[in-house]
């Protein structure tokens, strides 16, 4: 682990020499996490297990951890990797993967293609060494949310997820900034796609779209 690419905040978190952009967005939405968690619970269904990508440096991972059973966290860049860890190697429920999520297991590259290389950029582009994962290969139980920040990627992941959503009926969760274009894909084809695996209420909130399906 290579520190040198690190610095602390003074809330005492790791943050990437790249980060301090995206750490001053991420606690600006600090709340979005519980505001998850809270609207599973308008359905009287509790929080247990929680799907949480790209996981950055472990901002919103900490705050789920808070109030639900375990947080199953992914991210493939290596300094965010490097600051995730750190700042939840004290917690117990918090279980991390250096790994990208898809819709199969080929190992994937990922690069950053903005000028100032802030950390929150980083895209999925060709193949590589990084490990791919599908949700499904997790093969949990009672998966309560899916939150999805990885920059366009959220289709692959969700088609990796199609068994755990059956089965399990999560709220889900991602950003809308059109990143997905990079991928070939309009927001609408999520959206379609999302609505064909049975989900029928949407809330835009702030950057985020959630799904909840009426009968969970």
């Amino acid at each position: 682990m290579d520190l040198s690419k690190l610095f602390q905040q003074p809330s005492g978190l790791w943050c990437p020499s790249t980060g301090q952009t995206c750490y001053d967005w991420t606690m600006a939405e600090i709340h979005l996490p519980k505001l998850l968690m809270d609207s599973r619970r308008q359905f009287n269904q509790s929080v247990k297990n929680v799907i949480h990508a790209g996981g950055n440096m472990g901002i919103y991972a900490l705050e789920f951890a808070k109030e639900c059973e375990n947080v199953y966290v992914f991210e493939p860049a290596d300094e965010n990797f490097s600051a995730l860890a750190l700042n939840c190697a004290m917690v117990e429920n918090i279980f991390l993967y250096k790994a990208a999520l898809g819709n199969d297991n080929k190992p994937i590259n990922v690069v950053n293609e903005t000028a100032d290389k802030q950390c929150g950029a980083w895209k999925v582009k060709g193949s590589g060494k990084i490990p791919t994962l599908k949700i499904d290969d997790l093969n949990l139980d009672d998966v309560s949310i899916i939150h999805l920040d990885i920059e366009g990627y959220e289709l692959y992941a969700i088609q990796g997820a199609e068994n755990t959503i059956k089965k399990c009926k999560p709220l889900l969760s991602f950003e809308i900034l059109n990143h997905n274009v990079d991928y070939g894909y309009s927001q609408q084809e999520l959206y379609d796609y999302v609505i064909n695996l049975g989900y029928n209420s949407s809330l835009k909130v702030g950057n985020e779209i959630l799904f909840v399906m009426d009968t969970i």
